[in-house]
């Protein structure tokens, strides 16, 4: 009887132990997948953060200033990721015949003087051809707002204009699709005293016919590799 009950003991033992170890495994297991999908939920978040500081520029209304931000947000993080494939940025503006870039790739930087060196608010100005960085000068890129067309070999008239060329006018309020606002009578709604640039810039694809957009992501990260902009005339400029 005594024997009995010892290896009933002992199985209750060693079912317990497995219980527990069992529950132990369980609940490794349990926090694990928590963390994992904790991980995975801020890797979200933080591409999600990474590509919204672009996207908010996937517009057609963007002026010079704002693309002085988005260049200034490219170099910083190029710089702080030493030009690394997978994460660097590119930016691509075209104004008429000539096109501004802030390189994604450092072996696309022109080495030459000191003075010459490319870092912030720098900007190749590339011609007629984006891809032609060998034949690039290296400006500031506050030379496109400061600077009239003809300096910056922008072919326009009159060429005296400034991408930053605004007054202070009126111009039709429209809806968040970008769509004028007309009246009950179907008269465009006009707001007054308000900044109006001559000049604008869309985000739209200008160097791969494949593009839908202007923004281009990398495969493997998901990540902005790539911003680009066209320059048009402002048709509320003449209002």
């Amino acid at each position: 009887m005594d024997n009995a009950s010892k290896a009933l003991i002992m199985a209750a033992s060693v079912l317990l132990g497995l219980l527990l170890l069992s529950m132990m495994i369980y609940v490794f297991r349990a926090a694990a997948s928590i963390d994992e999908n904790y991980d995975a939920r801020q890797g979200e978040r933080e591409l999600q953060l990474f590509n919204s500081k672009f996207e908010v520029f996937d517009k057609n209304d963007n002026t010079i200033m704002d693309l002085i931000t988005v260049a200034n947000l490219a170099y910083s993080i190029n710089e702080d990721y030493e030009y690394d494939n997978a994460k660097s940025v590119e930016v691509i503006i075209k104004a008429n015949d000539k096109y501004f870039v802030i390189p994604g790739n450092n072996s696309q930087i022109p080495s030459g003087n000191s003075d010459l060196k490319f870092s912030r608010n720098k900007i190749l100005s590339t011609g007629n051809s984006y891809k032609n960085i060998s034949s690039s000068s290296i400006i500031s890129i506050y030379n496109l707002t400061d600077s009239d067309l003809e300096t910056i070999g922008i072919s326009r008239n009159p060429t005296t204009d400034k991408l930053s060329t605004a007054k202070i006018g009126k111009a039709r309020i429209k809806d968040d699709s970008g769509i004028p606002i007309k009246d009950n009578l179907g008269n465009y709604v006009f707001r007054d005293n308000v900044t109006v640039y001559k000049y604008l810039f869309r985000c739209t694809c200008i160097c791969d016919e494949h593009q839908d957009n202007g923004i281009t992501y990398h495969n493997t990260t998901g990540r902005v590799r790539k911003v680009e902009f066209e320059m048009y005339e402002n048709e509320e400029w003449n209002i």
